[in-house]
């Protein structure tokens, strides 16, 4: 532990961080939620637009139904009104209920805390809303790292999930919430519940983030797997970071993602490439054929062509953009390393130095660099001096 961390981490015994709501917007998929149903097993008391609550009995389901630009509230005997907005009384928090969305289909999840519903857009609107963010942290850690995990690669989720929820919190602001339950933000699809070791590794780390020389929140990504190298992050977005530096990585691989193969044909490869860049192999200057990429790198054949390497990725939904091309006669062999961005943390890398024995804030500093781990309120005692 470094003598800033201790230090840090010292500050924090007398300065206290406020708690602070987080709103996630749920179900962001662009299907626009028509019809969806509440169970619980426990009373349910949901307040509408004048401030009176109405009671649904434990082990009854509650169905909410867009119609006439209004929420319809009703249950299998009645309907209960239509209404702007419908919000559930939890002050606790601590009620659990099973959400189904029945148009479009969905699959069934199980939330907890308050939940508010209104309409937008055509659509449904929910919120789910946390004065505890470890409960929300608790269900991305699961949502994107799954149920196999040992602790110490679990704090490692929870931290850098907990410091990019932070430092992102006003990313959906002018849609009325602070995240959304995408890719776009973070995978949630409710709270934890296969796996006691995630809710105990948020509980361990609590408002602990991540920060960079200038106590600053860090743009915390990660990844699936980076086939052997990350990479710097203006290779993948605009903004070159100095916490966001590639280098290599031999953790991942032996990951389930650090290899791929993919088949193009030929004709297909070349008549994007001319469309787009005027690059064929009557131009006599390259070969768009073969293509060989010892080290990352952000261009397809030369830098000079423009061809961003994450433009084939997309096109051809490419597992990563560090790869190989050969050619086997009409088709093309796209043979390659890794799965997602390759930018910051590389998951399944990390979770190999969990099981050889690193703990998580080894495991964080060996991502990013010159980063600090530390308490949240240490940002606004910073701040404020």
């Amino acid at each position: 532990m470094t003598k800033l961390l201790s230090t840090l981490l010292l500050l924090c015994a007398t300065v206290f961080a406020q708690s602070q709501e987080l709103e996630i917007g749920i179900w962001k998929d662009g299907k626009k939620t028509q019809r969806f149903l509440i169970h619980s097993e426990s009373d349910m008391e949901w307040k509408v637009d004048d401030g009176v609550t109405h009671t649904v009995p434990s082990k009854s389901s509650t169905y909410f139904t867009l119609e006439k630009g209004r929420v319809r509230l009703s249950t299998a005997k009645k309907t209960i009104g239509h209404f702007s907005k419908v919000e559930l009384v939890n002050k606790a928090g601590d009620i659990h209920f099973n959400m189904k969305s029945l148009k479009p289909e969905r699959k069934e999840s199980i939330y907890s805390a308050s939940l508010a519903v209104t309409v937008a857009s055509g659509s449904l609107h929910l919120v789910n809303s946390f004065f505890d963010i470890d409960s929300y942290i608790a269900g991305v850690v699961e949502s994107e790292s799954g149920k196999e995990q040992g602790l110490e690669f679990y704090k490692v989720q929870s931290v850098i999930s907990r410091t990019y929820a932070l430092s992102n919190i006003r990313r959906h602001e002018h849609e009325g919430f602070n995240l959304c339950d995408q890719v776009h933000c973070q995978v949630f699809h409710g709270v934890s519940r296969h796996s006691d070791l995630i809710p105990e590794a948020a509980k361990e780390t609590k408002d602990q983030v991540l920060v960079d020389t200038e106590i600053e929140l860090i743009t915390a990504s990660f990844h699936s797997n980076c086939g052997g190298h990350t990479v710097n992050s203006e290779e993948v977005w605009s903004k070159a970071l100095p916490y966001l530096r590639g280098k290599r990585d031999t953790f991942c691989l032996d990951g389930k993602h650090s290899h791929w193969e993919a088949t193009i044909l030929k004709s297909s490869w070349e008549n994007y490439l001319s469309d787009q860049f005027s690059v064929n192999s009557n131009s006599g200057l390259v070969n768009p054929y073969t293509y060989v990429q010892p080290e990352r790198d952000e261009f397809f054949l030369s830098a000079d062509l423009g061809i961003e390497r994450k433009l084939l990725r997309h096109k051809w939904r490419l597992q990563s953009t560090f790869f190989n091309v050969r050619d086997v006669g009409e088709e093309l062999k796209v043979v390659g390393r890794g799965f997602g961005h390759g930018v910051g943390l590389c998951q399944e890398g990390a979770m190999n130095m969990a099981n050889k024995g690193f703990k998580y804030d080894e495991i964080m500093l060996f991502y990013y660099t010159d980063v600090h781990l530390t308490h949240r309120s240490v940002i606004d005692f910073f701040r404020d001096n």
